[in-house]
């Protein structure tokens, strides 16, 4: 039986995991520092609860990371700890990505005075576009048959059980878990997860849509030399996966394209009613926006209890699209909006409570201190 490990059992982390327990799965997490909430999800869920993380990391095949973005480079370093303290030792090297000297695109937006050059691993935390060590995300991604830290793409495809950055696979005693970042962050910020999960192999994954817990059908973008594995688990239909190719970055990239238009549109919607409630148009407006198309306020709900978390992958949006030669300027507004919902009352809910509010209460909760 496939041993999956979930970090952490929040909303989406939770239905994860139950779909791939009712799929055959034995699913473990831990609720060591998680909040009384996700220990709720985790027993709805039918997760097996381990005492810490390193026991999660021993006992499992394949973790998932499922943090707010703001998170995951320090989830990624918290991983690969846990992995030494339960003796899975990777090689140490094998979690990099080619250094150039450069700097990443979250670097020019968020300090454009900076020179390019090294930095340490306090500076990869602080700011998740920057790799560790100096280097730019951008070499990971389009040299799709180096191995992360080292050793070509040839040897780890042709030997399926061979480590990223050499060594061999869990099937020949190596004992290490596949660690597949479910993320919303930029590719740069993916390389720096690279980097951090210290020679760890590592898939590159994006999930869009709805946990499987609220409907089934959210696909899960999977890239990366061992993407396979993490299709190949027992998603019992509820998930749809779907594998890129080779190269660390691919999902990343996909993820910050379609969640710019998702969150970005519910980010337009949510403004416009609020202005609509403040001068008393409300139903109208939302009249002509279903007469469009836009029907429905239950996701603007949704969304305002995650826009705490909305602020930093609508900044990994930004540093996406500054990589890409395109000013970083809608989604670094974007983030401001999202900032402001998040001081509201809506935004201290819990997502799966907001069903069943009236898009008049809605507004009200959003335009409220």
């Amino acid at each position: 039986m496939t041993t999956v490990g979930i970090v952490s059992p929040g909303f989406m982390g939770a239905g994860l995991g139950q779909a791939l327990r009712t799929g055959g799965a034995r699913v473990v997490t831990t609720l060591d520092g998680r909040s009384a909430r996700s220990a709720r999800l985790a027993t709805d869920a039918g997760l097996e609860v381990l005492p810490s993380l390193a026991a999660v990391l021993a006992a499992s095949d394949v973790i998932l990371s499922v943090v707010p973005p703001g998170q995951a480079v320090a989830t990624a370093h918290a991983v690969a700890t846990a992995a030494r303290a339960a003796g899975l030792h990777a090689d140490p090297g094998a979690g990099s990505t080619r250094g150039s000297g450069t700097s990443s695109a979250r670097e020019a937006i968020t300090d454009p005075g900076r020179e390019a050059g090294g930095g340490s691993a306090r500076e990869a935390i602080t700011d998740p576009g920057r790799e560790a060590g100096g280097g730019s995300g951008r070499e990971a991604i389009t040299d799709p048959g180096r191995e992360v830290g080292g050793g070509s793409g040839r040897e780890a495809t042709t030997d399926p059980g061979r480590e990223v950055g050499g060594g061999s696979g869990r099937g020949a005693g190596a004992g290490l878990p596949v660690v597949a970042d479910l993320n919303a962050v930029s590719p740069e910020t993916m390389a720096v997860i690279a980097r951090a999960l210290d020679g760890l192999p590592v898939v590159d994954g994006s999930i869009s849509g709805p946990p499987p817990t609220t409907a089934p059908g959210a696909h899960v973008y999977l890239s990366g030399l061992r993407a396979a594995e993490v299709a190949a688990l027992p998603w019992d239909g509820q998930v749809e996966p779907v594998v890129l190719g080779p190269e660390i970055g691919t999902a990343s990239a996909l993820k910050m394209c379609t969640a710019g238009v998702y969150k970005g549109l519910t980010a337009l919607l949510t403004q416009a009613l609020r202005t609509a409630g403040h001068h008393g148009v409300l139903d109208p407006v939302l009249a002509d926006l279903a007469r469009n198309g836009f029907t429905g306020s239950a996701g603007i709900a949704r969304s305002a209890t995650k826009a705490a978390r909305f602020v930093d992958e609508m900044r990994e949006i930004a540093a996406t699209q500054a990589g890409a030669g395109l000013t970083p300027a809608l989604f670094q507004a974007l983030a401001d909006v999202y900032a402001d919902i998040a001081t509201t009352p809506l935004a201290q809910g819990a997502p799966e409570s907001t069903g069943d509010l009236p898009p008049t209460e809605i507004v009200n909760r959003l335009t409220s201190r």
